[in-house]
């Protein structure tokens, strides 16, 4: 059998150890358990003036027990202090504790006695377990002016920071080292805003008008940067560069700013007693500003890194809309 990966079950040893010595795995859970978050809030808020609220509100929480890949059969750390380092993907092979090799062991391979076989050639033994964990912490500014004299208004802004060890909504999940999934996969997450602020507002004109604006402005959104090879030789090309003489977090790249601005105007037309239209028209991200939040963050293997490195990555998933307008008339009755 040529050499492969798997993905199994928990709870199912007795089956696998008819393919492989199911004990000589890292670990191998019973079954998994269900995620859960622990979350706390403390808000402060004040009228300072006729109309005017201002407000602090803080956000914290503590997600344990997520949901992540990891690989049973992970071969021996490989610590790299250098860039360039690599091990070959048979080197790393052999320090895996059910070798993916042709020949019968009855320390690494369950042995079929009946047809004299061997049914070991399984490299990556991939399972779903619950080894990750995120925290959040917000921390939000509001300043709210209530609807009076035809204008209203509301002013945000928020510093947060997401932390977690597994992006569990994202794609790829592989670890730098499948041995190392606690403090070394532990830092920013790919959805972590830093700053964000945001102004909203409302002022009806004359004629039944209503016109509205809103803006906002954030902080870069991190990507994970890679060297976009194999280093360690286990199957996978998730190993992060070494800079200063460590392997770098995850998620070690931040992108540009993130800004949109927008306008609406709209009119409110009777008809009858019971039949009036409403007219609109939009406009979204006005200044037709390039929002990337997808880059490529391929490093490589060397001191300093290609030129392509950071460059925004094309696509609807890694970029924002344009510049957008919108139409609208609707009947109510």
């Amino acid at each position: 059998m040529p050499i492969r990966d798997i993905t199994i079950g928990l709870g199912q040893g007795a089956s696998l150890n008819q393919f492989f010595n199911v004990s000589g795995l890292h670990f191998y859970p019973d079954h998994l358990v269900n995620p859960y978050t622990q979350q706390w809030t403390l808000g402060l808020e004040h009228e300072i003036a006729k109309g005017w609220i201002v407000s602090a509100d803080y956000v914290g929480s503590h997600a344990v027990k997520l949901e992540r890949p990891d690989d049973l059969n992970a071969p021996s750390i490989l610590v790299r202090t250098a860039q360039g380092q690599t091990r070959s993907v048979a080197a790393a092979n052999a320090t895996r504790p059910v070798q993916p090799s042709g020949a019968c062991s009855t320390t690494s391979v369950t042995f079929n006695t009946a047809s004299g076989n061997c049914f070991n050639n399984y490299r990556q033994i991939l399972a779903i377990v619950n080894l990750g964990s995120g925290y959040y912490d917000g921390l939000q500014f509001k300043l709210n002016k209530h609807f009076s004299n035809h204008f209203s208004m509301l002013l945000s802004y928020t510093y947060s920071h997401a932390i977690d060890t597994v992006e569990p909504d994202a794609a790829n999940q592989n670890a730098n080292d499948w041995n190392l999934l606690g403090a070394d996969e532990k830092a920013t997450s790919i959805l972590d805003q830093r700053h964000r602020a945001a102004l909203t507002g409302w002022y009806t004109m004359p004629w039944g008008f209503t016109f509205s604006a809103n803006a906002t402005l954030g902080s870069g959104f991190p990507y994970l940067v890679t060297t976009g090879t194999d280093n360690n030789g286990d199957g996978t090309n998730s190993d992060r560069p070494v800079i200063n003489g460590a392997v770098i977090p995850r998620n070690f790249g931040r992108g540009t700013p993130i800004y949109d601005a927008g306008v609406a105007l709209r009119k409110t037309i009777r008809i009858t007693e019971h039949l009036r239209t409403e007219l609109g028209a939009e406009a979204f991200n006005v200044f037709n500003h390039s929002n990337f939040y997808g880059r490529n963050g391929t490093f490589g293997n060397n001191a300093t890194p290609p030129a392509t490195f950071g460059a925004p990555i094309g696509g609807i998933v890694n970029t924002g809309p344009g510049r957008q307008m919108q139409f609208s008339a609707r009947l109510v009755f």
